[in-house]
């Protein structure tokens, strides 16, 4: 399983980031200011931020966090 950490969004209150990502199996890093997950995990929790009636651009996702890829 390819795990990533991702930047967290800077515009969104730690308490939200928190709520969010129990709801999707990732963790957050306030020291580290990152979310760490699978891509699938990652992608549903940004989703769930980005939240309703828009459109996740999942594509380019995908192609973003893999610079941030754990090895």
């Amino acid at each position: 399983m390819i795990m990533y950490a991702v930047p967290t969004p800077g515009d969104i209150l730690w308490q939200d980031l928190n709520e969010t990502a129990l709801n999707h199996d990732v963790q957050v890093d306030h020291d580290e200011e990152v979310v760490i997950g699978t891509a699938d995990e990652l992608a549903n929790f940004f989703r769930d931020l980005d939240g309703p009636g828009q459109s996740f651009p999942i594509v380019e996702f995908l192609e973003w966090i893999q610079e941030y890829k754990i090895v």
